[in-house]
């Protein structure tokens, strides 16, 4: 299975811990900066299709990929 995604919470790490490898890269400024515009679309749609009892949930990741594009 692949995934190109942006990830964040040690995601890597944990992957690693349970026995399955994955490669990661560190990207450059501008493709880091597109990446968290895919991701803010992503985590936007996720709190779009919440149910009530998970949208604070949803919400907070999309103000943590708001915060990281206002510092990028």
């Amino acid at each position: 299975m692949e995934y190109c995604k942006l990830v964040r919470d040690f995601i890597p790490d944990i992957i690693a811990a349970s026995k399955r490898r994955c490669a990661t890269r560190v990207l450059e400024e501008q493709a880091y900066q597109d990446a968290l515009r895919e991701k803010l679309v992503e985590e936007a749609l996720e709190a779009k299709s919440a149910p009530l009892a998970e949208l604070a949930i949803e919400l907070a990741d999309v103000l943590e990929v708001i915060a990281a594009l206002a510092t990028a």
